[in-house]
């Protein structure tokens, strides 16, 4: 509340309590030095006219004490013309003459359009329309289009869609003379509220995709805010609510069923995906080892057999071919359950290689025995 407004108010309130005090002055003076003469009689009873109205006057006064709670903001009305402003404690409020009008002075959070349990929601395809036998009762969301993204995103959000937005506003009372004579109540400070968040947020949201809204909703709350708050002041008409505005801002956007679904199936597939990777790379891995582990092992077979053979030739002064199909003789023999070979061309190179070998094994060998 401005000085100008504080000052006003006292001013009446001083009016106010002057014309009281003058007619009980003028009405004691008149009950005593006039009506006190005069007297009433019902039978045998004589009752003093000036004492009856004063003890009436007495009566008067004292039905005219009202209480404003200490959530409460009150204003006196004359004839239902707001007078004055009150404040919490006892009040006088003459009967038949004044009103009593209350408000909370308490800090009010709106949830627009309605508090959830009053969104009348209907399944997608049929027409959001409330039942007559639900009108002023349930009330549909507020849905609001949101506008293309500027470059293709894999953000599911980052698309073009109409979803629901939820403002709230939290605002008080501040002069309740004022808002009584400029917006009249609640409901109606709720429905212009409602009409200017809206015109804000179909104008801002249709230019942005719901990713970029859900980044900046702090940018969007104080947008709110500031228009609400030029809308209560009213600088134009000079006609202001008497309300002060303390939050203004998106509480959620709410997307379709199909739509939260498929966003609650991006990190799934995600981790599927990552999961599938990791599988085949240590897969790979596994392989290459196994290749290395069995390429380690055959070289060092073949390096065995290389030395052996070296050895074979050196002590058995032998020749290439005959080692050779010393080789091929053991390699045969090494499986015993085998009866039949069968050989080719080049096998039975092998197999008369196996017998040079076996000739010139006993040659040495006869050879040396003789000398010996």
């Amino acid at each position: 509340m401005t000085l100008l407004a504080k000052f006003r108010n006292f001013s009446e309130f001083m009016i106010f309590w002057v014309i009281v005090a003058t007619l009980s002055i003028v009405l004691f003076a008149a009950e005593y030095f006039v009506l006190s003469a005069h007297t009433l009689q019902f039978g045998e009873t004589v009752l003093n006219l000036g004492l009856i109205i004063f003890l009436f006057q007495v009566l008067y006064t004292v039905a005219g004490f009202r209480i404003v709670g200490p959530t409460e903001l009150g204003a006196r009305l004359f004839l239902g013309k707001p007078i004055n402003n009150l404040t919490s404690g006892l009040v006088f409020i003459p009967p038949g003459i004044c009103q009593l009008s209350k408000g909370t002075r308490l800090t009010i959070e709106d949830e627009l359009p309605a508090d959830p349990q009053h969104i009348y929601r209907v399944k997608r395809g049929e027409p959001e329309v409330v039942p007559p036998e639900l009108v002023g009762i349930m009330f549909p969301p507020i849905r609001i289009p949101f506008g293309h993204p500027d470059e293709p995103s894999d953000d599911p959000l980052d698309v073009r869609i109409t979803a629901e937005v939820v403002p709230i506003v939290r605002w008080r009372i501040v002069n309740y003379i004022q808002f009584l004579t400029t917006i009249g109540s609640r409901e109606e400070a709720r429905r212009q509220m409602e009409d200017i968040m809206i015109t804000v947020l179909m104008r801002e949201f249709s230019k942005v995709t719901p990713a970029a809204a859900l980044k900046d909703l702090e940018k969007y709350g104080k947008l709110l805010k500031s228009e609400l708050r030029d809308l209560v002041a009213d600088t134009k008409s000079s006609r202001p609510w008497g309300i002060e505005i303390a939050i203004a801002e998106v509480k959620s956007i709410i997307f379709s069923h199909e739509l939260s679904v498929a966003i609650l199936k991006v990190p799934e597939a995600t981790l599927e995906a990552k999961a599938t990777i990791i599988e085949a790379e240590a897969q790979r891995k596994k392989l290459e080892l196994e290749g290395k582990g069995e390429g380690a092992k055959e070289r060092e077979t073949l390096k065995g057999r290389t030395t052996g053979l070296k050895k074979m030739m050196t002590e058995l002064e032998l020749k290439g071919p005959a080692v050779l199909g010393a080789e091929t003789a053991r390699a045969i023999t090494q499986n015993p359950g085998q009866k039949t070979v069968v050989v080719g061309a080049s096998g039975f190179k092998e197999l008369i290689g196996i017998a040079d070998a076996a000739g010139s094994v006993m040659k040495n060998t006869e050879e040396k025995g003789g000398a010996s």
